[in-house]
């Protein structure tokens, strides 16, 4: 049975060797160089992959070219559509395991057909490249596009909480890699689908935190992009006027001004200032840009039935009944034309499989193949079975000293069951002794910990704010973000062993929850809690007092 073995694993690695020709050589040094450059310069290796000659090319690295000039196209922004056959043949080549450049072919794929409107199949094809995936650089870089495409796809389809998932996943896999560029995409991805939910506080906070990343970048385009989205998330006028003028400040020609346009013009609009709206607005509608036409043509008729020109409005508010439809047929290709590129399609892969040589010898391998793994499982069956009557022998043995030594045990534990019932009654009085005498050291660790908060800068502040002459009033002084943060790191550093132990009991508590907690125990009014999360609003505290009865099984 040995020598068996070592003949099939001779056969075996000589077979791979023949096999893994196509799959395991080193690309081209032409591939390798774009594969290099496609980052950090998509558009010049665009170009240059356009103009490559790759006739001579082998099997393989014809394969690997197609995907190289897709994740080219993908990188330039351009559509993906024309690369359908590309992809497709791709995945006819790579086998389910192959890993890194099957999971290539599948995002595209699922990308193409994201462009085409099937969720569906891009959904299955995003969770096909997932199971190809490990914990490599590489391999978590792709795996957060796949998460990041899945959270687009939820959001289209409005399942929101799952988008927010997806999202976090691709914040996961960018964190892993440590790499900021990254981080800041999901971190405004997050941002805007806790904007979505209508959580605006965290939504805020993601923002704001990829906002800092493109700062220190100096991301010009990026930068725009979010303080555009803080404008349009800020729940006051005020407040989405500064970021929208702090959005101009960031403006490039890559920057989509008719989005900003729109935007002044809502914003202008909620003012009642209707000479800027009107500007802006129409600025919006002469564009060449349909879909915000539309969207610009409702606001504009809100504006006409401001200044009472009700026949204008009612022509605008026509406008936007007859064409909002369009927006979403705008965006679904037709179904000849879809179909066309399936043909070419089958075409391509059909020119591929006809240059194909090879078949026959695979087939031939893979027969032997089986052969000599029918005569492993053969040798492995009946190695198995000396193996598991070996283990139970020794397990049987094993329980018997077990049960012996448990006995034992057992007439062990009643001698001393016996003992104990004789001194229960004598140690009562002791017992209670003790408990009132822990329960006094409990106490007074507990007035010590108050009172070194209560030394603490951040304490002093509170005790600014509770004293304040404003106290309750609109024009009353809040925490603000930073005095916020360290108040949370002060009282987790301090409440430490409180804090660990709501975490273990209740673990449906958030970070607020715990520091509302913490607060509860200095006997601090709501107002002053209020305060303490920013806000002048003693409901809020109200509201966490009423929420938290349902994450908590007691409250005091």
């Amino acid at each position: 049975m040995r020598k068996l073995l070592v003949c099939y694993l001779i056969s075996l690695f000589s077979l791979c060797l023949l096999s893994g020709c196509h799959r395991q050589e080193l690309p081209h040094s032409a591939l390798l160089y774009a594969d290099s450059l496609i980052e950090l310069y998509p558009d010049s290796t665009l170009l240059y992959l356009q103009n490559l000659d790759v006739s001579s090319f082998s099997e393989s690295d014809k394969i690997y070219y197609r995907l190289l000039l897709t994740q080219a196209t993908d990188k330039n922004y351009l559509p993906l559509l024309p690369c359908d056959s590309l992809v497709d043949v791709a995945l006819d080549y790579y086998d389910e395991g192959d890993g890194l450049l099957r999971a290539k072919a599948l995002l595209y794929k699922s990308r193409i057909q994201q462009s085409m409107q099937m969720p569906k199949e891009a959904m299955e094809n995003c969770f096909e490249g997932l199971k190809e995936l490990g914990d490599s650089p590489k391999e978590l870089r792709l795996k957060s596009m796949f998460y990041e495409d899945l959270g687009g796809i939820y959001q289209s389809q409005s399942i929101e909480d799952k988008a927010l998932d997806m999202f976090r996943l691709s914040y996961h896999c960018d964190s892993l890699l440590n790499d900021e560029k990254l981080l800041k995409y999901s971190l405004v991805n997050i941002g805007w689908q806790y904007a979505i939910l209508g959580n605006v506080e965290f939504a805020q906070e993601y923002l704001h935190k990829s906002l800092q990343i493109a700062l220190r970048q100096n991301d010009s385009l990026f930068i725009y992009n979010t303080y555009h989205r803080l404008s349009i998330n800020s729940e006051h006028t005020d407040s989405a006027f500064a970021y929208i003028r702090l959005a101009c400040q960031y403006r490039t020609d890559k920057v989509d001004s008719i989005g900003l346009f729109l935007s002044l013009g809502k914003l202008f609009l909620d003012k009642n200032e209707l000479d800027s709206a009107e500007l802006y607005l129409k600025r919006v509608f002469s564009s060449s840009d349909f879909n915000r036409q539309i969207l610009a043509s409702y606001s504009l008729s809100e504006l006409e039935k401001e200044r009472g020109n009700y026949e204008q409005a009612f022509n605008y508010r026509s406008f936007y009944g007859e064409h909002i439809d369009s927006i979403v047929s705008l965006h679904k290709m037709p179904e000849v034309e879809r179909l066309a590129y399936k043909y070419e399609s089958k075409l391509e892969m059909l020119k591929e499989r006809v240059k194909t040589q090879d078949i026959i010898q695979y087939a031939v391998s893979l027969v032997l193949i089986l052969f000599l793994l029918f005569l492993l499982i053969i040798q492995r069956i009946h190695r198995s079975k000396k193996i598991a009557r070996l283990k139970s022998e020794n397990y049987i043995a094993g329980l018997n000293e077990k049960i012996a030594l448990q006995a034992a045990n057992i007439e062990c534990s009643k001698k001393e069951l016996i003992k104990l019932q004789l001194t229960q009654k004598q140690n009562k009085e002791e017992i209670a002794l003790k408990e009132q005498e822990i329960q006094k050291m409990i106490n007074e660790k507990a007035g010590l910990r108050n009172c070194f908060f209560k030394q603490t800068p951040i304490y002093k502040k509170i005790e600014v704010l509770k004293n304040q002459e404003n106290f309750g009033s609109k024009e009353a002084q809040v925490l603000l973000y930073d005095e916020h943060i360290l108040l949370k790191d002060t009282l987790f550093q301090i409440y430490a062993e409180y804090v660990n132990y709501l975490k273990s009991t209740f673990p449906k508590l958030a970070e607020n929850d715990y520091i509302y907690l913490c607060l509860k125990l200095c006997d601090l009014d709501d107002q002053t809690m209020a305060y303490c999360y920013g806000n002048i609003n003693k409901q809020m505290v109200v509201q966490r007092r009423s929420r938290l009865k349902g994450k908590m099984e007691v409250i005091s």
